[in-house]
């Protein structure tokens, strides 16, 4: 009978934690090399109260910045029947990000000339899900992992040239919709137009300007010299 109890437990649990996961990065890359935004890493309420959730390595986006840097603002997330950390971003070095010379997990953030480069993985595969010594406690586990509610989203300030996650019809935004488990790959690449092409492209647009302004000037003064010409012959006749 215990037994029983504890498996209606166990479900109930499982159904009442839809989502229970909460992951969503929110970054924009800023023309000086550094990146503004939030990211925020929670769990269900319910969930949270079962343990500390701000345990070291709790977070799978602890290895993303340094939560030290100039520009960081960590605060406790409480919101929306979800409890957990929310990193606040105001442009952000790109050196902030990753552990330098890290492993190739690390989320790092470069710029060499005019390409950006995003690389490294967000690793959610970490987690002990075929271990527990309990078929139930797995079938848990695997639910917990399955109803996370993740996505990670980074605007860019030119167009995106190549990414492995889903890119936005304007070229500026990557968008990644990835499920507890997996390890996801984040590389992208960024090609900013070259400043001596943007001057060339705003020269030529002045110089047309000018000449368009000339030609009109020009225009309307032989309009106004052929009516005056047209105003003294008819006085004339």
């Amino acid at each position: 009978m215990r037994k029983i109890a504890t498996l209606i437990g166990i479900i109930g649990l499982t159904l009442s934690l839809t989502s229970c996961v909460k992951l969503d990065m929110s970054l924009e890359v800023n023309k000086d090399s550094t990146v503004s935004g939030t990211m925020i890493f929670a769990l269900v309420d319910s969930l949270a109260e079962m343990g500390d959730t701000s345990k070291e390595n709790d977070s799978p986006t602890d290895s993303f910045v340094n939560p030290t840097a100039k520009g960081v603002t960590v605060s406790e997330y409480k919101q929306g029947g979800y409890t957990g950390q929310k990193f606040t971003l105001d442009h952000v070095p790109f050196s902030e990000f990753g552990n330098g010379e890290g492993a190739d997990s690390d989320f790092k953030i470069r710029r060499a000339g005019n390409r950006i480069t995003v690389s490294g993985f967000l690793d959610l595969s970490s987690g002990d899900t075929g271990d527990s010594g309990s078929e139930w406690g797995d079938a848990l586990a695997k639910s917990i992992l399955s109803s996370a509610d993740l996505r990670i989203s980074i605007k860019f300030p030119a167009k995106v040239v190549a990414s492995t996650g889903e890119i936005s019809e304007d070229r500026h935004s990557v968008t990644w919709r990835p499920r507890m488990g997996e390890k996801v790959d984040l590389t992208t690449t960024v090609e900013i137009p070259s400043l001596k092409v943007g001057l060339l492209v705003g020269a030529a647009a002045s110089l047309m300007a000018i000449v368009g302004g000339v030609v009109f000037l020009i225009s309307r003064r032989k309009k106004q010299e052929s009516n005056i010409a047209f105003e003294s012959d008819s006085t004339t006749s």
